[in-house]
């Protein structure tokens, strides 16, 4: 869908890449989820991010590396998948409360805005993607999840907003993703704060690898944004990205997002000691 493809893509994205990190280096992620969820006009702003400068990582690559062993994993997705078939993974976040399924409707992209993972009805929602523009499984080249800003229960995204502040910014580096197989470990890649515009759709499903390269000069222009350029400069067109995305917690008509990208993969067995549907139902 929206496939709008461009020449030379692989040589466009590299000369992004580094043509943005040399820009970063001079100059210095929802929901009101039903608006994130339209097609909107396109936003701009003018404002620059803000580029954290590290030493190389050692633990990022520009292929996701294989782990050679078995990991636990915290979710007994036999017990989960019997709840609701349509739990395909689950999302963790060290040192916040996120730890939760993730979901995807096969009759509607947003089913899950307002239904727990039970599918019952709940203002709250649940953490989804879309099938529109995603598979199951964080195959795709950008994975997209929604969560609400759940504030005045500290419940869902919320939390997301603890990587505005610098320090917890800096000091945070891995996100991790759960299918039935596989543990999947995502590198911290930047902070940002855009216009409510539907981020699949705006980029063609990022279809293209020079598609991440034009949202990442949308990520620069934020004036809340932040980019940890080690990580960036690591990427390459068969990179794939993760992006978390909620309400602006003071402006409805932006949208925070936390965007990852992906360094390794393990095999993860579930050893009888985590989450299980019966401690959110009782």
């Amino acid at each position: 869908m929206g496939n709008s493809k461009r020449t030379n893509d692989t040589a466009l994205f590299r000369m992004a890449l580094i043509s943005a990190a040399l820009i970063l280096v001079a100059a210095g992620i929802v929901i009101g989820v039903a608006d994130a969820l339209k097609k909107p006009e396109e936003a701009a702003s003018s404002e620059q991010a803000t580029v954290i400068e590290d030493e190389p990582s050692s633990t990022v690559t520009s292929e996701p590396a294989t782990e050679t062993s078995v990991v636990p994993s915290p979710v007994d997705f036999s017990a989960w998948k019997a709840v609701n078939d349509e739990i395909y993974g689950w999302l963790e976040i060290p040192d916040t409360n996120i730890s939760y399924p993730v979901l995807q409707s096969a009759e509607s992209d947003e089913y899950y805005l307002r239904r727990h993972f039970d599918g019952t009805s709940n203002t709250y929602g649940s953490i989804f993607s879309q099938a529109t523009y995603n598979n199951t499984g964080f195959t795709d080249r950008v994975t997209m999840l929604y969560g609400h800003d759940v504030w005045n229960e500290d419940l869902y995204f919320h939390q997301l907003h603890k990587f505005s502040d610098d320090t917890f910014f800096d000091e945070h580096t891995k996100v991790y993703t759960y299918t039935p197989e596989e543990r999947q470990t995502w590198s911290l890649l930047a902070r940002a704060t855009v216009d409510d515009r539907h981020i699949m759709y705006s980029f063609h499903d990022f279809a293209d690898a020079s598609d991440v390269a034009d949202f990442m000069e949308l990520v620069q222009e934020g004036s809340e944004s932040r980019i940890k350029a080690d990580v960036y400069q690591t990427t390459n067109e068969n990179s794939r990205y993760l992006i978390l995305s909620t309400c602006h917690p003071t402006v409805p008509e932006k949208r925070c997002l936390l965007i990852c990208v992906l360094s390794s993969i393990a095999s993860a067995e579930y050893t009888g000691d985590g989450i299980t549907p019966e401690d959110i139902l009782k």
